[in-house]
Formats: structure tokens, C-alpha cells, sequence
């Protein structure tokens, strides 16, 4: 397997409570994955960790050979990580505009001169307003995120993690409050402009959307891996079905 995202043997404790428990995880460039589980089955916690907003209690993290087990949110994002997340985390105020910005300074590097910085804010400025576009924001670039509908939070939340030009991208739950319209509509853009070459792993409830972006799935349950192959395969099997979707027999 080419040098992707692997994870080893990943656990995670609250006190005397397992969030999750020897999880272990292979990611290859330009692979997308759909993540499931239950509520509360470690979903948002693995996210936590590969993304260096909490650290593992065991296990290691490694992107493209290099360990990131340990290391802060801002060197991971460095790295080409980056993510969305399931609670919004927006700067309230901010315009949207300055909002993307935050999203450039992830894994912007300093300049070392006035016109090797100049040229990096040009082209700063050149994918914030593409981004923009292709989530038909670019009308409301100067406002504040207080103007914006929950759809409109959702797409600056993606469009903004995809500023800092990610090669892996985490999407915990994006189209949580959409439509059915404006889910079918996400999944396009997704398909479109996010996920061609660029590897992702997506935490989803609606099984739909995470049939038509992923080709393999993984399976949570109180923090442990059930299940992990083919989406279409994983979707039928009835220990998935059962615990995921409360069927019985």
C-alpha cells in the first residue's frame, strides 16, 4: 500500500471509560471512506485524535511515513489534514471572507521576502474566492456567519478546510440539517470539487450519502471496529444493520 494514513492499535480513555479501544485503520491516497456507528460508538473522538485535538491514551498515528501521534492540531493541519466539524466552529466575528482566511493560515509558511509574500496573499485571495464560488458564497464573502442559513454554515465549514488545500480531508457529519435536496446537492459538490484525488474519510448518519461518496466503509461500536470492506457489502451485513440501524433477526 502507497504511504497514506495508518493508524495502530488507537485507543482513547476518559477516566475509567473507553472511548475507543485498539482501533486500527489503513488510508490510501485518494481512498474515501465512509465512517458509521451509533451515537457515542468513538466516531468524533478518532477524529479528535488524528487531527491533534486529543491524544491517545495507546496506539500511534502516522501520514505519509511520518508520525503525528502526539504532535498539536496547527502541525498536523501542516501536514495536509485537515477537517470539518459535527458542533460548527465558526468565527462569529469574522466575515466569511476572514473566516476562509483562518482556514489559509492553517499551513500558510512564512515569506521569505516582500514579494514571495505578496504572491503567496495573491494566490490566497485567488482560491478563497474559488471556493466561494463553488459553494455559492461569494455573495455574502463580507458578511458576518450570523447572516448565514445552517446549509450556508455547513459549506463555509467545508469550504474553509479546503482552504488550506488538504490531501486528507475529515468531514464529521456535513450534512447534518440538510434536505434531502440539499443533501443530493452536497454529495455532487463533494464528488465534483473535493474528493477527485484527494483522500477523506466521512462520519455520516444518512446511509445514502455515504453509499454514493464512499466505496468502502468502516463500522463502529462502543469504540471497537465491527466491521470494514466494500460499502455495499457492509451495508447488508446484519450485525451492521442490527446495531446501526436497530434491526432485529
Amino acid at each position: 500500500m502507497a504511504s497514506g494514513l495508518r493508524v495502530s492499535n488507537l485507543s482513547l480513555k476518559y477516566g475509567g471509560v473507553s472511548a475507543l479501544c485498539g482501533l486500527s485503520m489503513d488510508l490510501a491516497p485518494g481512498e474515501v471512506i465512509g465512517l458509521i456507528g451509533p451515537n457515542g460508538s468513538g466516531k468524533t473522538s478518532f477524529l479528535n485524535l488524528v487531527t491533534g485535538f486529543e491524544f491517545p491514551t495507546e496506539g500511534a498515528i502516522f501520514f505519509e511515513g511520518q508520525e503525528l501521534t502526539g504532535k498539536s492540531a496547527q502541525s498536523i493541519a501542516r501536514k495536509g489534514i485537515a477537517r470539518t466539524f459535527q458542533n460548527l466552529q465558526v468565527f462569529s466575528r469574522l466575515s466569511v471572507y476572514e473566516n476562509m482566511r483562518a482556514g489559509c493560515h492553517r499551513c500558510s509558511k512564512p515569506s521569505s521576502s516582500f514579494w514571495q509574500f505578496k504572491a503567496a496573499r495573491n494566490a490566497e485571495k485567488e482560491r478563497i474566492l474559488s471556493l466561494l464560488d463553488c459553494f455559492s458564497l461569494a455573495d455574502m464573502a463580507l458578511d458576518t456567519p450570523e447572516a448565514l442559513t445552517l446549509v450556508q454554515l455547513r459549506q463555509l465549514d467545508l469550504a474553509r478546510a479546503l482552504a488550506s488545500e488538504p490531501k486528507l480531508i475529515l468531514l464529521d457529519e456535513p450534512a447534518a440539517g440538510m434536505t434531502p435536496y440539499e443533501t443530493d446537492q452536497l454529495a455532487k459538490t463533494l464528488q465534483d470539487h473535493v474528493l477527485n484525488g484527494r483522500s477523506a474519510i466521512i462520519i455520516e448518519h444518512k446511509i445514502d450519502f455515504i453509499a454514493a461518496l464512499a466505496k468502502r466503509t468502516f463500522v463502529l461500536s462502543a469504540g471497537r471496529a465491527i466491521a470494514d470492506g466494500p460499502t455495499d457489502e457492509v451495508l447488508c451485513d446484519k450485525d451492521v444493520r442490527r446495531i446501526y440501524l436497530g434491526e432485529c433477526g
